[in-house]
C-alpha cells in the first residue's frame, strides 16, 4: 500500500507536503508507477502552487529522527514523513497501517 505522503493539519483544515514527498512522486515516475505530464519537479511545484500548500521542511532534526525511528516501516521516504510528523504533531494521511505503528495520527 502506497501512503499518501502529507501531513495534514486538521484545526487548520490544510495539507501540508513534507519536502520528501517530491523525491517520493520522482521514484514513482521513474518505476513506471506514476505517470505525470510534466517532469515531476515540475509537476510537484505546480501542485504546490495551484493549492496554496505549505511544504514541511526536512531539518536535520527530522533527518535524526527518521533514523532514530524503531525498524518497523523500511521505506525512508515514509520515516522522513513518519519522523516528520512526530516532530511536529501532525496527522498523516495514508492508507498504510504500519504508519500507526509509530504512534502517531493516521488519517485514512
Amino acid at each position: 500500500m502506497t501512503s499518501l505522503p502529507f501531513s495534514h493539519r486538521l484545526d487548520q483544515g490544510e495539507l501540508c507536503p513534507c519536502s520528501t514527498c517530491a523525491e517520493k512522486q520522482v521514484q514513482r515516475d521513474r518505476s513506471g508507477k506514476l505517470k505525470l505530464p510534466v517532469p515531476p519537479a515540475e509537476w510537484f511545484q505546480g501542485v504546490v502552487d495551484y493549492h496554496g500548500l505549505a511544504v514541511e521542511s526536512l531539518d536535520w532534526d527530522v533527518c535524526t529522527a527518521a533514523v532514530e525511528l524503531p525498524p518497523v516501516h523500511r521505506d525512508p521516504c515514509d520515516r522522513f514523513i513518519i519522523a516528520t510528523a512526530k516532530k511536529r504533531h501532525l496527522p498523516v494521511v495514508t492508507g498504510d497501517a504500519v504508519f500507526s505503528s509509530y504512534g502517531i495520527e493516521v488519517v485514512s
